[in-house]
């Protein structure tokens, strides 16, 4: 069975695809660092070279950002949830330099069919080229 590893990108924030492909990037890493250390076990079935794991980059609002953490906690086999927290860049409107912006989750390893229980629901990550396209600078 096939295992994936997910990040989830904030859709209610504005970033650019090169912020949003950063932040999806910070989120693999570091829960891949939190992995290793925590759920070696798991790491090994998801690197195993016979059935790779796969990555897959979705998003959401932060709201349901928090009702996945919710749930992951009733879970018999809970996943590690790594949250990335952008401070200090200017990247108006969300971004000024001083607050602390959740942009993305990094989610460890889970066997697909797990992973449909908790991000089902979910879409894969598209930039709404709208937002951007008239943002007054």
């Amino acid at each position: 069975m096939a295992m994936k590893m997910y990040a989830i990108v904030r859709n209610d924030i504005w970033m650019d695809e090169g912020k949003a492909a950063a932040q999806a990037g910070h989120a693999f890493a570091n829960v891949t660092e939190a992995s290793l250390r925590y759920q070696p076990d798991l790491m090994d079935q998801y690197r195993n070279p016979s059935d790779m794991g796969t990555k897959v980059v979705l998003q959401a609002s932060y709201d349901e950002i928090a009702e996945i953490h919710e749930q992951n906690k009733l879970l018999k086999n809970a996943a590690l949830i790594y949250v990335v927290v952008d401070c200090g860049h200017v990247f108006p409107p969300h971004f000024d330099g001083v607050s602390r912006v959740m942009t993305a989750v990094g989610i460890s390893p889970m066997y697909e069919d797990d992973a449909s229980l908790l991000l089902g629901h979910l879409h894969t990550f598209r930039i709404k080229w709208y937002k951007w396209m008239y943002y007054k600078f």
